[in-house]
This record gives structure tokens, C-alpha cells and sequence, in this order.
């Protein structure tokens, strides 16, 4: 089976299957979340399968989180894997 290509995405190198993906309205989204370790004033801290994932900014709140799927929401300034 040929491998699908994916245009602009295949150009620039981009995996279409990214751990999580930010958008520049603030919505942060994964697939691969294994849990949810904290969310405090400025940061939200999960794992991504075994790597934790510190999301720092502000105004950040999850809107959904159920099998493995976060949907969280947020001005983004900063992140720090570990």
C-alpha cells in the first residue's frame, strides 16, 4: 500500500501525528495524555505516555479529558518536557 502524502505537511517535515499540537487561538490538544498530574495559577502539567509536559501561560483551563484525549485551552508562553 502507497503511503499517503500529506502535500505541505510532507514538505516542511511535519509528523501529522504529533504528540500535541498547539493552535494560535490557544487550544492544546493531544490524543496520547496518560494522565493529568496538576493545573495551577500559570501551568498545566500532564503526561504524555511516560514524559511529563509542562504547559506554562495563562488563563489556561481543560475543556475535556477522557481516553487518553485532553482538550485544554489557554494563552501559551512557554513548554517544558521532563
Amino acid at each position: 500500500m502507497a503511503k499517503k502524502r500529506n502535500g505541505f505537511w510532507d514538505e516542511l517535515k511535519i509528523s501529522m501525528a504529533a504528540p500535541f499540537q498547539v493552535w494560535e487561538n490557544g487550544v492544546i490538544y493531544t490524543e496520547r495524555c496518560s494522565a493529568v498530574l496538576d493545573i495551577g495559577e500559570g501551568y498545566l502539567r500532564f503526561k504524555l505516555g511516560k514524559i511529563p509536559c509542562t504547559i506554562w501561560g495563562s488563563g489556561l483551563e481543560i475543556l475535556s479529558y477522557q481516553d487518553n484525549r485532553l482538550l485544554a485551552r489557554g494563552e501559551v508562553e512557554r513548554i517544558d518536557f521532563g
